[in-house]
């Protein structure tokens, strides 16, 4: 079961590393610029602030059915079609089918993940390690293909129907033997945490730093007259170091800690986009991505074994839903925003960067809060939901 899901993972994060850091180009191309272009860009990270909770609460309530994985696959594959099939002025069409497959499909295969190591909990890393490594593969092998004139769409499409192929193999959980726990009022109680609500805070405004990068990267370096093949060399410095990170999970979780390793993280993101914002040469700018290893894969690991420390087990998707409108639908949203209006007004693309300046200073200020506020016990509300 744990190697299919690494191969989910990797899958999963192969579309994202295909499509996302090239939509914004791709989409231009296709004459979508404008307001509709900065439409398409924050329409993903809007429908997360719904449907990335929504897509959580379902697979909880049908406790891991892999049946709700297999809507959110199927409908990114099918924006995948349509923005490679349909005629450019229904790209937006594509992008909405995509977006609404996204919004799912990550926090689902790390619900997934997280169901199936049961009480091995901080394992996670070396799953979720998989996924890095498909991001890679697919961002490097993406970038160079549309330097020949190749869409990287169509490793999107790829990557999606392998998603629905696995997802089609993964059986069905066991039938309940009690009534399933009301969702309802837990979720509300939970939301009523301040450690858990600041890290939502702090993870929204840490990714929405790493949203400009992942977004408008490639676009920087095409004003600043570099191929699109260092899109794929700076992903794979950065993702090459997240694997080994991620790899190290279990260990870093348990020297260091979730919370020391949250706030170093988010620290740590502060040089590296005041270095992306001062760069000027080509060695600077692909260089200072490396930290990405750090900056996201630690965040990543000690942002989820936080909530599961303040989550019950059959909140946990919808936990991990919520860190996820949280930081692709807030955090994503402001960064896309913010990188759009940057790009359209025709600014020097670096003021790109000392945007994301401000937001790690805002992260970290908020994850200071939340090891604070972390100190208290975590709610009650296993017997609570269970009733």
């Amino acid at each position: 079961m744990l190697s299919r899901l690494a191969l989910l993972q990797g899958l999963s994060l192969a579309m994202l590393g295909a499509v996302f850091p090239y939509l914004a180009l791709e989409l231009k191309a296709l004459g979508v610029t404008g307001l509709a272009l900065t439409f398409a860009m924050t329409a993903t990270p809007a429908m997360r602030l719904f449907l990335g909770p929504a897509w959580g609460v379902a697979s909880d309530k049908t406790q891991g059915s892999p049946l709700i994985l297999l809507l959110a696959a199927g409908s990114a594959l099918v924006g995948c079609l349509a923005l490679l099939g349909l005629p450019p002025s229904l790209a937006l069409l594509g992008v909405l089918a995509l977006g609404i497959g996204r919004t799912g499909s990550g926090p689902l295969v790390d619900g997934l993940t997280l169901r199936a190591l049961g009480s091995q909990q901080d394992r996670y890393g070396r799953v979720r390690m998989w996924g890095s490594v498909g991001f890679l593969v697919a961002a490097f092998g993406a970038g160079l293909a549309r330097d020949k004139g190749i869409s990287p769409l169509w490793f999107g499409l790829a990557a999606g129907i392998g998603m629905v192929l696995v997802v089609l193999t993964i059986p069905r959980p066991p039938a309940p033997t009690k009534a399933p726990a009301k969702l309802g009022p837990a979720l509300k109680k939970l939301g009523t945490d301040p450690a858990f609500v600041l890290l939502l805070v702090a993870s929204a405004f840490h990714f929405a730093g790493h949203a400009v990068y992942d977004s408008f990267f490639s676009v920087h370096l095409d004003t600043q007259g570099f191929d699109s093949v260092w899109v794929g060399v700076a992903v794979t410095l950065g993702v090459g170091v997240e694997v080994g990170v991620l790899a190290c999970g279990s260990w870093l979780l348990k020297r260091v800690g979730a919370r020391k390793l949250l706030i170093g993280a988010m620290l740590l993101a502060i040089p590296r986009w005041l270095i992306s914002a001062s760069a000027t040469s080509l060695f600077f700018t692909v260089g200072a991505q490396a930290v990405h290893g750090v900056t996201f894969g630690a965040f990543w690991i000690a942002a989820v074994a936080l909530i599961g420390e303040r989550a019950p087990k059959h909140l946990r998707t919808s936990g991990l839903g919520l860190l996820s409108a949280a930081v692709g639908g807030v955090g994503s949203g402001l960064g896309n925003l913010g990188g759009s209006l940057i790009v359209d007004s025709g600014m020097d693309t670096h003021r790109l960067f000392w945007l994301s300046s401000v937001l790690a200073v805002a992260a970290s200020l908020a994850a200071a809060g939340c090891l604070v506020a972390a100190r208290q016990p975590a709610p009650a509300l296993e017997e609570e939901a269970a009733h």
